[in-house]
């Protein structure tokens, strides 16, 4: 079924964050809340905060960037995910532990919701879902054909070169998305699509993909593990 949007004003304490809830209704019922923020309502205090609940090792990992945006970026990551896992869960913000798995997946243990988060430009955003789940967003940018070659296969190439600035960005954030649910990343266990990526929203390799478009026009991907068991083809 298709998504539903709900544009909000969603908040966290004294941020006022662009916010977009999705409900997605499909095989399972599966639940899923999305929301962006802009690096520009943070502030100096809120990312005090987001360094303060981080993890040592994070912090420290966080406060060696020299990149300022780079460092917002990743502090607006940790509010947004405390703020969405603490009202689903109910348990407080600054109470959630976020731990790394092997793969290097983030997750939030004791909360029964995974999640995952991805920025681009001044926009972070952040998933959560009762099941694996992987998110990527990207602003639009020129096309790399380079890029294209390395990573997508004959049926990607020809559907990309329809149009290839918008496209490549959907099937990047596509593979992106499913990477970081199943924690391999992209190029590891690498999905290569048919033609089912003309449709907006589609299932394969065991999980249920949809594509939408964010704030400042960025492409954003969402997978969702559609199966207690990733299958090795299509569903």
């Amino acid at each position: 079924m298709p998504l539903t949007r709900h544009l909000t004003d969603g908040r966290y304490n004294s941020l006022r964050p662009f916010a977009l809830y999705i409900i997605i209704q499909g095989k399972g019922r599966f639940f899923m809340h999305v929301r962006y923020l802009n690096i520009g309502n943070m502030t100096s205090e809120s990312e005090r905060a987001a360094l303060e609940m981080m993890s040592p090792e994070k912090r420290a990992r966080v406060l060696r960037m020299a990149n300022a945006p780079a460092r917002m970026r990743s502090c607006a990551g940790e509010l947004l995910a405390r703020d969405m896992l603490s009202q689903i869960s109910g348990i407080r913000a600054e109470d959630i532990t976020i731990t790394v798995n092997a793969q290097g997946k983030p997750q939030a243990p004791g909360t029964g919701l995974e999640f995952s988060v991805s920025h681009s430009g001044n926009w972070v955003v952040c998933i959560t879902a009762a099941v694996p789940v992987g998110i990527d967003t990207e602003l639009p940018r020129p096309f790399n054909a380079h890029v294209a070659q390395r990573v997508c296969g004959p049926f990607e190439l020809s559907y990309i070169s329809k149009d290839p600035q918008p496209r490549f960005l959907r099937i990047w954030t596509l593979k992106e998305a499913y990477g970081k649910m199943t924690g391999s990343g992209i190029f590891i266990n690498r999905v290569i699509f048919g033609d089912e990526c003309h449709n907006a929203e589609f299932s394969a390799f065991g999980a249920r993909f949809y594509t939408l478009s964010g704030p400042d026009k960025n492409t954003t991907s969402i997978c969702l593990l559609d199966n207690s068991a990733l299958p090795n083809g299509r569903t």
